[in-house]
C-alpha cells in the first residue's frame, strides 16, 4: 500500500476518532464508550486535578472519585482547563453537579485514566451541570 495511502487514512481516523487526536497522557480525561445519557444518580462535587487525573470531591461525604466521561461526548478544553459535554462546561476547581453512577465491577475503557490514577472508587459521568 502506498504510504500517502496510509496517512490519508491515519488522518482521516484522527479527525473521527477524538481518542485518537488525545492519547492517554496528553489530558486528563479518562473516557468510557458511551453516549451522555443513562445512570441518574447525582453527584455534588468539586472537580479537581491531581497530577494526570481528574477527580470529583464529594460536597456531601467528601469522598474522592475518578472521574470517568463518555466518548466521544466529552471535551478536554485545555485554555479552559475544563471538561465540556455537548454545551455543558465545569472547570477544574468549581463545584458541578454530575449526572450518573458508581461503576460497579470492570470498565471498559476508550482512553483510560493514567496509570497513577487512583480508580478504586469510579464515577461514570453522563451529565453535568451547575451545581
Amino acid at each position: 500500500m502506498d504510504l500517502k495511502v496510509l496517512l490519508l487514512a491515519a488522518c482521516c481516523l484522527a479527525c473521527t476518532n477524538p481518542a485518537a487526536v488525545s492519547p492517554a497522557g496528553t489530558d486528563p480525561v479518562a473516557l468510557y464508550p458511551g453516549s451522555p445519557e443513562g445512570d441518574s444518580a447525582l453527584l455534588r462535587g468539586r472537580l479537581e486535578l491531581e497530577g494526570p487525573c481528574l477527580y470529583i470531591l464529594s460536597s456531601e461525604t467528601g469522598e474522592r472519585w475518578l472521574a470517568a466521561f463518555p466518548a466521544p461526548a466529552t471535551v478536554w478544553v485545555a485554555e479552559e482547563r475544563a471538561v465540556r459535554i455537548g454545551a455543558r462546561m465545569v472547570r477544574v476547581g468549581a463545584t458541578g453537579a454530575f449526572g450518573g453512577g458508581e461503576s460497579a465491577g470492570t470498565v471498559t475503557w476508550s482512553r483510560p485514566p493514567h496509570a497513577a490514577c487512583d480508580a478504586r472508587k469510579i464515577w461514570r459521568v453522563t451529565t453535568i451541570d451547575a451545581p
